[in-house]
């Protein structure tokens, strides 16, 4: 069975910390430039730990993305063409007179 290992990133590098070593690898300089330690399993990273400043950095990023993607793929599909409101619901068979006259839901 696979053995989790914790490691230090620093740059590239990966710096194994075993459990008697942990304290003092995280007083290390790549700790104290601000890297990350990581969980390892067979050799490839699955899990970080950092801050909430961090995860919330990385949140409001990924917030950022997601609303730039939503802009882009809206603004390559944009024709430029606009319809009104009346316009849709005509479309659909109704009028602004025929919506007001349906009864609201409780």
């Amino acid at each position: 069975m696979d053995q989790d290992t914790c490691c230090c990133r620093a740059g590239r590098d990966l710096f194994p910390l075993d459990p008697s070593g942990r304290f003092r690898a995280m007083s290390s300089p790549p700790y104290q430039a601000r890297r990350e330690p990581l969980r390892e399993r067979s050799y490839q990273p699955v899990a970080a730990v950092v801050s909430i400043r961090r995860l919330n950095q990385l949140e409001e990023a990924a917030a950022d993305l997601h609303d730039l993607a939503l802009v882009l793929a809206r603004s390559v599909t944009d024709t430029g063409e606009r319809v009104s409101l009346d316009e849709m619901l005509e479309a659909f068979g109704h009028t602004r007179e025929s919506l007001a006259s349906i009864p609201d839901d409780e």
